[in-house]
């Protein structure tokens, strides 16, 4: 799709996913490396532009880049379609009131484990660094209901005015090229021509 709007596009797999190499704890912590690497591969060719990189990441890699751009301004605009990070202790791993404490706990205990299995170090809460990226623009695609929804506003609140929501209530999760097709090509290629 964005190639054929003449976009160039670098597809990577985090590492210890697909066909990388390395560790992945499941839940995008080892992955800010390979963000590096492929951010200063595109910086360093000379067919690049280097003040017109964007990203574009689904569900994990969504999450992901929204980490890299509040820490690296070399992502001038981003579009994530499907964030919804499960950190340690973060107020989103449970959507409303007491009777979701008990979810909330077990998702603490479940991060835990994969933090001392996997040795790595949590990824800071997204609503906690997402207000670093502006004014670089944000597109935040949310499908379906609950928790997915509720976590993108929450990161579009603490972006500011640089971000803008578009939620797809009847798209499974990242199922939103598939239930609205050309409305999604049409709603993100517009949001890359402007910001770039």
């Amino acid at each position: 799709m964005l190639a054929r709007h003449g976009y160039g596009v670098l597809a990577l797999d985090l590492p210890g996913n697909g066909e990388s190499d390395g560790r992945s704890s499941g839940v995008g912590w080892t992955a800010q490396p390979g963000i590096d690497a492929a951010l200063d591969f595109l910086s360093g060719r000379p067919d690049v532009d280097r003040r017109r990189i964007a990203g574009f990441g689904v569900s994990l890699g969504g999450e992901v880049l929204l980490e890299a751009a509040s820490r690296d301004r070399r992502l001038a605009a981003l579009i994530s379609d499907g964030a919804a990070r499960a950190t340690i202790d973060s107020d989103l791993n449970s959507p409303d009131g007491a009777a979701d404490l008990l979810q909330k706990a077990q998702m603490g205990i479940g991060l835990r484990l994969i933090r001392a299995v996997s040795g790595t170090r949590p990824a800071p809460p997204l609503e906690d660094v997402v207000q670093r990226i502006a004014p670089r623009p944000i597109l935040l695609v949310a499908s379906g209901h609950g928790a997915e929804v509720s976590a993108n506003r929450v990161y579009g609140d603490a972006a500011g005015a640089s971000a803008a929501l578009w939620t797809i209530p009847e798209a499974s999760h990242t199922g939103g090229l598939r239930s609205r097709p050309d409305e999604y090509e049409r709603r993100t290629i517009e949001f890359l021509d402007s910001a770039l």
